[in-house]
């Protein structure tokens, strides 16, 4: 899934798809740019990991607080791909609360012995715990895109960014680099734009009009365990309108560190 990413775990490359998206979890940073080899038969793997916070777009989803990650990944060989991320986080009082999913579908297509080109949908759905409020957060996204030689460029249109008729362009650059076995470097970068924002009489009243995030990282994999560390952060205001207490935890911004490890099956 290609979707705002999260900081994540890594996975076995399996075919031209791009990762959950930012997902998501954020997949992991070695699945970003998986072969473009097309697989012999549907696939379906999965992941489950840990991690210190889960931040997407320059925020802390779970206040700075312990996170669990289940993420599942299916591959067609017609270009088909369907992901799902579940997320659960260990609160304040040290009891497990359900934050989210993250669901897309989409297709990828080949166009070349380094490049292929994917679209589709992923719906990103916070749960009554994680927003503060009795209607949850949510938003949609259609995204499109290219990947080839570690490097990926996507584009994605909201109509709903947290709010009803809040209608944003997120783009976004990802890199990876393979320094050596079993070793994996990332870099992401992506800048948000507000088109319209309801209820605001000017564009003086609406979130600030163009946000980034950023994030680089590294991952280590032994066998079906990886372990990885990222730095991220962004501004002015990281690209989420929590600012307009949309999220309970918007004060958890700025530069961060996350570490975890997954365990892919």
């Amino acid at each position: 899934m290609r979707p705002a990413r999260a900081v994540a775990p890594a996975r076995p490359p399996r075919s031209p798809r791009p990762a959950a998206r930012r997902v998501a979890t954020g997949l992991a940073a070695a699945l970003l740019f998986p072969s473009l080899a097309e697989p012999a038969a549907a696939q379906l793997a999965g992941s489950i990991g840990v991690q210190n916070t889960y931040r997407l777009r320059g925020y802390s989803i779970s206040g700075g607080h312990p996170v669990a990650t289940l993420d599942l990944y299916y591959d067609h060989p017609s270009g088909i791909y369907l992901n799902a991320s579940g997320l659960g986080e260990l609160g304040h009082d040290a009891n497990p609360e359900f934050l989210g999913y993250i669901v897309n579908i989409g297709y990828a297509r080949r166009v070349g012995r380094q490049l292929s080109l994917d679209g589709g949908v992923v719906r990103t759905q916070f749960s009554h715990y994680a927003a503060g409020r009795s209607a949850g957060a949510h938003y949609t996204e259609i995204y499109a895109g290219l990947a080839g030689r570690g490097l990926s460029a996507h584009l994605h249109y909201s109509p709903d960014y947290y709010r009803r008729g809040a209608s944003t362009l997120y783009g976004e650059i990802d890199g990876a680099l393979k320094p050596a076995e079993n070793w994996q470097l990332s870099a992401h970068v992506g800048l948000l734009g507000y088109l319209d924002y309801p209820g605001a009489p000017t564009i003086r009243y609406r979130p600030r009009s163009v946000q980034y995030d950023w994030r680089i990282g590294a991952a280590r994999q032994f066998g079906a365990v990886s372990l990885h560390a990222d730095v991220s952060g962004g501004g002015p205001g990281a690209a989420s309108p929590y600012r307009a207490s949309a999220y309970r935890y918007a004060r958890h911004q700025g530069t961060a560190l996350t570490v975890g490890a997954n365990w892919v099956f």
